[in-house]
């Protein structure tokens, strides 16, 4: 970590290891402005990002585990600079119903940065099981 004096483009979706916990990583998680990531992940690096990454311009989130969100939604929400938002879904969802909206998280977090995204992209893909 040492190596990079600023980080602009992270594609997290090939890495495993919390690189939050590195030490000096705040100063070079700070400068970020594009992340490309996966749900794949545990949760908590979404939190972890969540607290060092907050002026994000560019987001690019690809759900290929429908868990929870709430990792991924905190990071949403606590971006200061948020201008471009990508959510695409890698695969089909079962969602059991409209009281059960797995998407809830996503879009209330969304919501806060309504008056700053300038592109937003959302491809969710549903199947209803229910015939």
């Amino acid at each position: 970590m040492k190596k990079f004096t600023e980080l602009k483009y992270l594609d997290m979706r090939s890495i495993r290891h919390q690189i939050f916990y590195f030490p000096e990583a705040k100063f070079r998680f700070e400068s970020l402005c594009e992340l490309k990531c996966d749900t794949s992940v545990d949760s908590s690096y979404f939190y972890g990002l969540a607290y060092l990454c907050q002026y994000i311009q560019r987001l690019i989130i690809i759900n290929t585990n429908p868990s929870d969100y709430y990792g991924a939604s905190k990071l949403i929400e606590v971006q200061k600079n948020l201008k471009y938002f990508e959510w695409k879904d890698d695969h089909c969802i079962y969602a059991p119903g409209p009281d059960k909206d797995s998407y809830k998280q996503i879009l209330f977090s969304l919501e806060k940065s309504a008056n700053i995204i300038n592109h937003l992209s959302l491809n969710f893909m549903f199947i209803d099981r229910t015939s």
